[in-house]
């Protein structure tokens, strides 16, 4: 990482072998400053339902997201697709802050044991930043992990919304840094999670209420065949940071999937249920 970094514009060049394909790809990139955003799009998908997308769980992501919420809201939001998949997870505080938006004052969202007793902690909602009771979809994969699994076990065992997608990653362990006296720390596991029925979903993941497999678009349309396919993966993702860099969901347009248009379709047939239920 410290031969990676250095001042902005300058060339740096990754060696990189790749297993499957058995063969090393030398490929050439400029340094830059980099902004993370952990919300990367916050806007209308379609009619009034609201897309979010939650790439990280960093310190600031509960804030980030009463924002996005709020400025929906005050556009006439009826409906959120929350999109967790490939979110990796990150601060155990900001899953339950961002899981008790959506739910009623003294839901669990995430209960921990640990091996001392007296350690234990459950976590409830406050009901201090409850957003209205809208149709809620909370998307998922194989790369949600840890915080991101939270949120979907607190939204799907408290029946506040429905999770959609495939089995999520399984990382139920809370992890705790010890510092030592050189001045560098060991991490270990402390503790496991548990969702609010009580499941442990270390090595199992949460099941969503509707699985959906992620259809693969291929395409050959505007490739170059004289490129690599390192090159032409990096030129993909050094497009895709520059248009992020600016932060969430001001150029890039949201790209449609057949999980995304499910979860689309799943939250019209709620409405319409809602609408009609006696």
């Amino acid at each position: 990482i410290k031969k990676l970094r250095g001042k902005a514009g300058t060339p740096v060049k990754l060696t990189i072998w790749r297993d499957k394909e058995e063969k090393i790809l030398d490929v050439a990139i400029k340094r830059a400053i980099i902004k993370l955003h952990s919300i990367k799009k916050s806007e209308f998908i379609e009619g009034k339902i609201g897309y979010i997308r939650l790439v990280e769980f960093q310190e600031n992501t509960p804030k980030d997201l009463e924002e996005a919420l709020v400025k929906l809201e005050s556009q006439g939001l009826d409906a959120l697709i929350l999109d967790l998949r490939y979110n990796p997870g990150g601060l155990l505080d900001c899953a339950v802050d961002v899981s008790e938006k959506f739910l009623t004052k003294d839901k669990v969202i995430v209960s921990i044991k640990s091996r001392d007793p007296a350690q234990n902690m459950v976590f409830k909602s406050s009901g201090k930043f409850l957003h209205p009771d809208y149709p809620l979809i909370v998307m998922v994969n194989e790369g949600s992990a840890s915080a991101s699994e939270i949120v979907a076990g607190a939204v799907q065992d408290n029946k506040r919304g429905i999770v959609l997608g495939t089995k999520t990653f399984g990382k139920a362990s809370v992890q705790s840094v010890i510092s030592l006296k050189d001045g560098s720390a060991l991490r270990i596991t402390s503790a496991l999670y548990y969702t609010p029925s009580g499941k442990l979903i270390k090595g199992l993941g949460i099941i969503p209420d509707v699985v959906v497999e992620r259809e693969e678009i291929k395409t050959s349309e505007n490739k170059d065949e004289n490129k690599s396919e390192g090159e032409d993966i990096f030129e993909k993702a050094e497009a895709k940071s520059s248009k992020s860099v600016n932060g969430p969901g001001k150029e890039e347009k949201i790209v449609m999937d057949n999980q995304l248009n499910m979860a689309v379709s799943l939250i019209k047939a709620m409405k319409i249920y809602k609408s009609v239920k006696p």
